[in-house]
Order: structure tokens, then C-alpha cells, then sequence
């Protein structure tokens, strides 16, 4: 077990070892010069670690290409990039060729496609050292060696023989990272080095960076989207969106006192290993701009909430990440434009093939000549930071477009700061101030229509029903609106009694509320408001966190959802009468491991569900041959993907297979997938043997079956526009073309798109959008049982908690069941109700999902927990994490006894009769709690187990 403690830079003082100032890159395209990057200026110190962080194509990763000149040929670059003072743009390769990797490295996202297959790793590394130091053969042989060991690379001696393909991915990025740091550079640029890694794995390449910081005493630039190993790395964090800087900061300032909506947008919308379950995540709706056509004014303005008019015409000065006392270069400040040319180009450029920088618009504010410390490129960023614009249910109830399924269905409340939503206790169930029906316009009128357009319980300034920017609670309580224009809280009156978020008719609009907590009698003494997404002012939790409910709270299948049908491709608020307590301390870290007590009483069985079992898989076994030979193949080994696995769902339940990559979750799907006999073990579905059924059978039962597979792009043929993807299985299990006709516009609307999409095609959708026309393929049949293979990983965090959102609702409308594989644990929170950990090919963990998160009894369900890295700075500093010795071993060689007893930290700590039973016994499933499940010998009883997030 190791502690992460937060470590800031230590040289505060010094000049910064890498400074950007008004980077801008302009691609070539057929449609117009792209402008990936405009305006970025960032500083960093030797020994700080600066997080950029944005949705895919912000510019991210082109920036720091610019940085070390890898973008290709005829890509148009101008602004600063200096290193100790000296100037990298407008360098020739060989000049650069003498920096990269000496002054400055990168460590990219694909290992494998950054290392050679050809050389062997010890190489590689030799031909790093030997390239920009005199050493001899032996000597850089000797380094690299070390380097192997410095990052955790096992028997390195052996190992630097190795060649890339014989590495797991953690072993390929860990040399690449000690390829980083060869020569001790002065910046460290990792583009997304922990994306493609499992949790466990991440976490160590993260202590790997963190060990490389210190030996190098290095400037890190950390370029990822995953917000959550920002919060526990950065010191200092940048967010983009489309290709420009909208806030800079301190990891703490914009983690827990954001300015710019986009920013409190991407924190509600994480998932959260510590957050509450079965509360609906808060996805930022639409797509970020083409960066061919960028709209006049702020590019994130057509998705914001709380836009105004100057924001559609001036572009804000973007934000600029520098140390408090540094000054910036101000626009007039002598730049170098630089325009990337193969080396055999005429010196003179084609003005007509390569694209021209943008000059500053005449509508953007200018950039000020001392940068603040915490900057954003928001008109209201100010309204913000005093409280006045509160950030707390910013973006919730805001409505959407049918295209990107936002908006709020009529009949629900939104959670909106400044008491909306609430309901008045002098109508009937009446509602006021805030209430969102289809895009309403709170101007504080009288709502003469009844359809929900207008009410006078307050004013509304920015018309998106979501915020009442003049109403302020004043002890943090939300008990009072003081700025509110109807101080007696009438909620307005509906003539004709039709407003569809009452539920009273005629006379029950007319009630008076009072000014005590907008009339909902909720008191939170300890600042935060329980009908709020997001907490009070006492920054307990970071900005857009939904308060935390207890393990023990979470909603039973189908509980944790409104009774209403909700509309059609859209995200479901929270209903009146559901408040939250505020968030518990953060439980007590982790004790270290101790050898087990005595074998405690087997605890009672769980009851019997009420719900019917329509998967159930006992012994499934799949194992498949390790052969060599090319003409005459003979069977040197078995690889046993899938050793005997049990577990079951239930109807209407979502049940989580969580594991690292190569334990046999997605051999396991596409057994069940299959309906065949299999090896050995029996598969039921929906009560029937698949062993007993015949082809005709089969194929009947697999309308009932459907998958939505992780990457949509590959999932849907380009050739096909959506209309005809949908219509596909329907025309395979012969339904008419009426049906098949009234069927696809139908589907569309399910998933929150339009009738009239049917005829784009994949290229056409976003990703979130693809995602979707997916999961209405696997509906078109009416399943009753969905198999979802990481049906989110693919996707920006903003669209992702749309997807989850939809899938949630799905569930409870159409009374689906879900199979869930994910490597995302916070996901898994959020989304299942049960959940089964797979390590080589057998389940060593079952239970609800609140139990096993609250209460983990195996050492690998604990190691994962505490891997997975939480949005929240304070959270994460006072973590303990367990780190994984090694990768996960290979099926076709699976250890005697307890499989897990080669990387178990609890292993170690046992005595020599409890070590040998763990080397020769293989550990059965037995109970440790009611509906609780380990395979260890040594499982964790009772709650003094670590829990998620300690």
C-alpha cells in the first residue's frame, strides 16, 4: 500500500522552464482552414504539473505537437514556444532534433504505436541516452537498464531484450516513460498517457510519473480528459473548448470555484465512484462548433445555459494558465509564425494550399498584460465567482434540442439555483418559479395559458427556467429568495387550470408559498440546499457534485425512477419530494493489511427476489487452444478464458462484469451472445436452455437478446444512412413494410433524435449520436434483455452522462434488463444494481453494487476501488491507494490455488499455513453478507472494510 501525498512545486521562484504565449495552429481542410488552436498561453515551473483537460478536438494534443514541431507538413503555426528562454517555433528539424528528448520529451497515448517493433526495448532506450550523450555502448546499456528498473519494469536485466509486442500495454508505456526521461529533460509533455489502461495499471503509470517528476525535478505538462486524474496530479489545470483556453487556475479553484459554465458543465456530468446513486448525471447537450465555421462571439454559447446576448457577439480574451506574479505578453508582443514545409518546398509558400491564421477578430476583448491567477474566458464569469450567477443546478432542466435529446419533459421540475422547482404549500401541489416546461420564459407575468410558459415566483433573467439569477439565499439554506419579485411566493394562475407541472387544476394556482424556502419547507443548516444538484457555498464537494447519499440508501430496481412515462429522448429530472441529505465526511483511509481473524460465522443467505432470473449462467466454460505449427498444428497449451463462471439477471436489474482487460468479460458476452452448447456449463435465457434449442428457436429467441457494442462508429455500416440501419433486423425477422415505416421514425425518437435524421448517415452524427442510433438498432426488436459492451467508453464525459441518462430511462419505460461490461467503476456506481468482479476467468466478487462499493471483501474488488481516481483534489490528496504488483498473469499459464495470490497485497502479510492454503487451494464463492459473495479465503467481514473512495 502506497500514499499519494500532494506534492507542489518546489521552486516557485524560478522562471518558468516552458512558456506558450498566443500559440495558434491552422490545419489545411476541404472545407475551409481548420483552426485547431487560437490563442493558448500557458507557464510552467520546473517541478509543476499543469492538467490540460477537454472534450475530444479542443486542441489538445495538437497544441503540444506544436510544442515539439511533430504536426505535418503545410500545418500553420504562429505565436511563442520557449524553453529556458529559447525560442522552438521557426527551428529547423536538426535544431529540434537536438531539443526533443534532451530539453523537452513526450510520452504519447499509444505505446505501441510510439515504440518500433522491430528493435528490442533496451535499444530504443540505448539509441535515447547515446544521441545526445557521449556514452559508450556498455554505459547507455547499463542506464537503460536502470531506467528499466526506476519504472517498475520487473527483471530488467531480461526484460530490455524484449521486443514491444512481448510487453503488456502498462509494461509498453512505462518504457516509453523511462525513454521521457533518459536524459532528464526540462518538461515532460504526456498526451493522455493512462487513456487506453485499465484503472489498476493507471494508477501505476500515474506513481511512475510522479517518481519521474521528482528524479528529474521536470515541468510536467498532463494533457487528458479524465478529470480525475487531474484533480490528484495537477497543481494547475487549463481547460479548453474549440481549440481555445477557456479558464486557467488552480487545480483547487477550478475543481471546487469554477467560472465558466463549460467547466461546471464537464464536473456534473463525471460520474462519481463517491457520488449518489440513482440520481440522473448532468450531460452538457449539443456539439462543440466546427472549426472551419466558428459561430461570431463565444463558441460555447449555442450549448450554455445561461448565454445573454453579448455572448452570440463578442468573444471573451481566452484564459490564460500562468503563475500569480508572471506577466503575459500582451497581443502586440512579437510572436513567431512558422509555417510547417516538407524540406524540398520552394522557400516561398503556396498561399493557395496553406491556410492563413485568423487575425483577432475586431469584436474580441483584448487579453490584459498581468494574467490573475484564476482566469476565465466567460462575459458572467464574474456574476459567477459572487454567487450572484449560483453554479449549483446551472446546467440542469436547461432544454435541448430534439437532436441532442435535451430539454426537460413537460411535467417535470428542473433543479435550478434560486429555489426552482419548489413547490407551494398554499396550492395543491402547485408549482413556481423555476419549473421548466418546453424551453419556458419566467419573465414574471401571469401564466394566462396554463401551459407552464410563465411565472411570477420569481424573475427569471436568462429565460432558461433553469436559474433565477435575482433570487438569493442569503444563509446559504435556500430558505429565502430576497432578490426574488414575488417575496409572498405566488406561484402564479393558470386560467384555465391546464399548467402540466401542477398537479391541482383551476383554483390551486392561486396558493401562497410564504418566503420560507420557497415553500418546500427543506431546511439544510449545513449550507446546502437538499433540492439542488450541487451543494452550498462551503465547497465541501467540486462544483456540479451531486450530494452524497449513504451505501445503504440506494433505490431498489425500478425505485430509483418516476412512475411517469418521461418524453421521448430526453433527460428526466428529479421529482419533487426526492431531497437529498448533504454530503457524510469522506470515510477514514485504509488501514494497512493485517492478517485474517478466524473464519467468521457464514453469514445468512439473502432472501429470494422477487424478480424472475432471465440470465443464468452456471459453470460456463470457454477455453480455446494454443497451438503451433503452420501446415501441422499441434496443441502446445489451453488459454481458459472463461473457467467456470456463475451468475445470474434479473428482470428489470442491471448487473455490472467489471475486470481488467484479459480476465474473459467479453469472451463471456459473446458466449451468451452465441446460444450455443458451449464447452461445458449451461447458459439459460429467459428460462430455456439454449443446449435444448433448435435454429428455428434460436432465432426466435434472439429478438429478446441484443448488444450495443462499444465503438459505434465500427458497429454501423458507413454505406447505410440510420434509417436503414434501424430497419435492418426488422427486415430480417420479416416485419412489414408498414410496420418497418412507422417503426424507424418511431425508434429515432426513443433515443432523442429526430424523424427526419433517418437519412444521414453514421459520418453525418456525432459520437454521442452514433452511440444512440446503436441502442435504438438493439431495441428495434424489443428485447427484453440488453448486453452492453462499454457502451460509453468511447465518449466525451459531456455526451457520455447523456447516453447513461438515456440508458436509465430506457430501462425503466420499456422494462429492459441490462448486462453491463465496463472498466469505468464510477459508471458502474452510477448504473448497475448489482455488480460481478471476473479476475482470469472467475467471478471473485458478487453483490448490490452499493455493498460491494461500500464494503469490498476481496483484495482485487479493494485494489480497484481505490485505483479508480475521483474528481475532487482534497478527496484524492488524502487517498491511500493500492497499487498491483505486476500485470494480470496469462490465462494459458493461471497460478495453482488462488489466482490473485501473485499480485495480492493481503498475501504478504499472512503467515506460512495461511500462505500454502492460498498456493494449493482455489478458493470457492462463499457468503460474507446477505446477497454478498467472495471467492478469497481471507474475505473482509462486516464495515470496518475499506470503502470506495477512502
Amino acid at each position: 500500500m502506497t500514499e499519494q501525498p500532494h506534492t507542489g512545486p518546489e521552486a516557485a521562484a524560478t522562471r518558468p522552464a516552458l512558456q506558450v504565449t498566443d500559440l495558434h495552429v491552422t490545419f489545411p481542410g476541404e472545407h475551409g482552414p481548420v483552426h485547431a488552436v487560437r490563442g493558448l498561453s500557458y507557464a510552467v515551473r520546473p517541478g509543476e504539473v499543469l492538467g490540460i483537460v477537454g472534450e475530444s478536438g479542443s486542441g489538445k494534443s495538437a497544441a503540444a505537437q506544436a510544442v515539439l514541431g511533430l504536426l505535418p507538413d503545410g500545418t500553420a503555426v504562429r505565436g511563442s514556444v520557449e524553453l529556458d528562454g529559447q525560442e522552438l517555433l521557426g527551428l529547423g528539424d536538426a535544431a529540434l532534433s537536438r531539443v526533443r528528448g534532451n530539453g523537452i520529451s513526450m510520452v504519447f497515448q499509444d505505446p505501441l504505436s510510439a515504440l518500433t517493433p522491430v528493435y528490442s526495448i533496451g535499444s530504443q532506450l540505448v539509441e535515447a541516452l547515446r544521441v545526445h550523450q557521449d556514452l559508450s555502448r556498455k554505459a547507455a546499456r547499463a542506464r537503460a537498464v536502470e531506467l528499466l528498473a526506476l519504472v517498475g519494469i520487473p527483471d530488467p536485466r531480461r526484460r530490455a531484450d524484449a521486443f514491444p509486442h512481448e510487453f503488456s500495454g502498462g509494461m509498453r508505456q512505462r518504457a516509453v516513460i523511462a525513454m521521457a526521461i533518459a536524459n532528464d529533460p526540462r518538461v515532460i509533455v504526456a498526451d493522455e498517457p493512462t487513456t487506453a489502461l485499465d484503472v489498476t495499471v493507471q494508477a501505476q503509470i500515474l506513481d511512475v510519473l510522479r517518481t519521474a517528476r521528482e528524479v528529474t525535478g521536470a515541468a510536467v505538462v498532463l494533457i487528458t480528459h479524465d478529470l480525475g486524474v487531474v484533480a490528484g496530479f495537477a497543481d494547475r489545470v487549463q481547460v479548453m473548448y474549440a481549440g481555445r483556453p477557456v479558464e486557467a487556475g488552480t487545480v483547487d479553484e477550478i475543481y471546487y470555484r469554477p467560472r465558466m459554465p463549460y467547466t461546471i458543465g464537464l464536473l456534473g456530468a463525471t460520474p462519481r465512484l463517491d457520488g449518489p446513486t440513482g440520481v440522473p448525471l448532468t450531460p452538457v447537450h449539443g456539439t462543440p462548433p466546427s472549426l472551419t465555421a466558428l459561430p461570431p462571439g463565444c463558441p460555447f454559447a449555442p450549448r450554455c445555459p445561461v448565454a445573454v446576448p453579448l455572448c452570440h457577439e463578442t468573444e471573451p480574451a481566452p484564459a490564460q494558465a500562468v503563475p500569480r506574479e508572471a506577466t503575459v505578453p500582451t497581443a502586440g508582443t512579437a510572436t513567431t509564425a512558422v509555417t510547417n514545409a516538407s524540406p524540398v518546398a520552394s522557400a516561398t509558400p503556396d498561399t493557395s494550399t496553406t491556410p492563413t491564421l485568423p487575425d483577432t477578430p475586431a469584436t474580441q476583448v483584448p487579453p490584459t498584460t498581468t494574467a490573475p491567477a484564476h482566469a476565465a474566458a466567460c462575459h458572467r464569469s464574474e456574476e459567477i465567482a459572487s454567487g450572484a450567477l449560483p453554479r449549483a443546478g446551472l446546467f440542469a432542466g436547461v432544454g435541448g434540442t430534439p437532436s441532442d435529446g435535451g430539454g426537460t419533459p413537460a411535467g417535470f421540475r428542473g433543479t435550478g439555483a434560486g429555489g426552482t422547482g419548489s413547490t407551494g404549500t398554499g396550492g395543491t401541489g402547485s408549482t413556481c418559479t423555476g419549473g421548466t416546461g418546453p424551453r419556458s420564459t419566467d419573465t414574471g407575468g401571469t401564466d394566462t395559458d396554463g401551459t407552464g410558459g410563465t411565472d411570477t415566483g420569481g424573475t427569471d433573467t436568462d429565460g432558461t427556467g433553469g436559474t433565477d439569477t435575482g433570487a438569493t439565499a442569503t444563509d446559504g439554506t435556500g430558505g429565502t429568495d430576497t432578490g426574488s419579485t414575488a417575496t409572498d411566493g405566488t406561484c402564479g394562475t393558470a386560467t384555465d387550470g391546464t399548467d402540466p407541472r401542477r398537479t391541482g387544476t383551476g383554483t390551486n394556482g392561486t396558493g401562497t408559498n410564504g418566503t420560507a424556502t420557497d415553500g418546500t419547507g427543506d431546511t439544510a443548516t449545513d449550507g446546502t440546499d437538499p433540492r439542488r444538484t450541487g451543494t452550498g457555498s462551503t465547497d465541501a464537494a467540486p462544483a456540479g457534485t451531486p450530494a452524497a447519499l449513504p451505501p445503504t440508501d440506494r433505490a431498489p430496481t425500478g425505485a430509483n425512477r418516476t412512475p411517469q412515462a418521461p418524453q421521448q429522448g430526453v433527460t428526466q429530472g428529479r421529482q419533487p419530494g426526492t431531497a437529498h441529505p448533504a454530503p457524510a465526511p469522506p470515510p477514514a483511509p485504509a488501514p494497512p493489511p493485517a492478517p485474517a481473524p478466524p473464519p467468521a460465522p457464514t453469514p445468512p443467505a439473502a432472501p429470494p427476489s422477487p424478480h424472475p432470473a432471465i440470465l443464468e449462467l452456471e459453470g460456463l466454460v470457454k477455453h480455446f487452444p494454443l497451438t503451433r505449427g503452420t501446415f501441422v498444428k499441434r496443441t502446445i497449451g489451453t488459454v481458459r478464458a472463461v473457467d467456470g463462471i456463475s451468475l445470474v439477471v434479473r428482470e428489470g436489474e442491471t448487473l455490472a462484469l467489471v475486470g481488467e482487460s484479459g480476465c474473459g468479460k467479453t469472451t463471456t458476452l459473446m458466449e451468451i451472445m452465441d446460444l450455443a452448447a458451449g464447452q461445458a456449463g449451461t447458459v439459460r435465457l429467459f428460462g430455456r436452455d439454449v443446449r435444448d434449442l433448435d435454429r428455428a428457436a434460436r432465432r426466435a429467441l434472439r429478438r429478446d437478446l441484443q448488444i450495443v457494442f462499444q465503438d459505434p462508429t465500427a458497429a454501423l455500416d458507413p454505406r447505410m444512412p440510420a434509417g436503414d440501419i434501424l430497419a435492418e433486423p426488422l427486415r430480417t425477422h420479416r416485419w412489414p413494410k408498414d410496420r418497418i415505416a412507422a417503426r424507424v421514425p418511431e425508434l429515432l425518437e426513443t433515443v432523442g433524435l429526430a424523424a427526419a435524421d433517418a437519412g444521414r448517415y453514421p459520418r453525418e452524427f456525432s459520437g454521442g449520436q452514433r452511440q444512440r442510433i446503436a441502442v435504438a438498432r438493439a431495441l428495434a426488436l424489443e428485447p427484453r434483455l440488453l448486453v452492453l459492451d462499454e457502451p460509453v467508453s468511447a465518449l466525451d464525459v459531456s455526451v457520455q452522462a447523456g447516453v447513461l441518462n438515456l440508458l436509465d430511462e430506457l430501462k425503466t419505460r420499456l422494462g429492459l434488463s441490462y448486462l453491463l461490461v465496463a472498466h469505468d467503476l464510477s459508471v458502474v456506481r452510477h448504473s448497475a444494481d448489482r455488480v460481478a468482479v471476473m479476475y482470469l476467468g472467475r467471478i471473485v466478487e458478487t453483490g448490490g453494487t452499493a455493498d460491494v462499493f461500500a464494503a469490498p471483501a476481496h483484495p482485487y474488488t479493494r485494489a480497484l476501488l481505490s485505483a479508480v481516481p475521483l474528481p475532487d483534489p482534497r478527496k484524492e490528496r488524502a487517498r491511500t491507494r493500492i497499487l498491483l504488483g505486476g500485470d494480470l498473469p496469462s490465462p494459458a499459464d493461471v497460478p495453482s490455488g488462488c489466482r490473485f495470490r501473485g499480485r495480492c497485497p493481503l498475501y504478504a502479510t499472512l503467515g506460512a499455513p495461511e500462505q500454502r492454503r492460498c498456493a494449493q487451494q482455489d478458493p470457492p464463492s462463499r457468503p460474507v453478507a446477505p446477497g454478498h459473495e467472495s471467492a478469497c479465503h481471507h474475505a473482509a467481514y462486516g464495515p470496518d472494510t475499506p470503502a470506495a473512495g477512502g
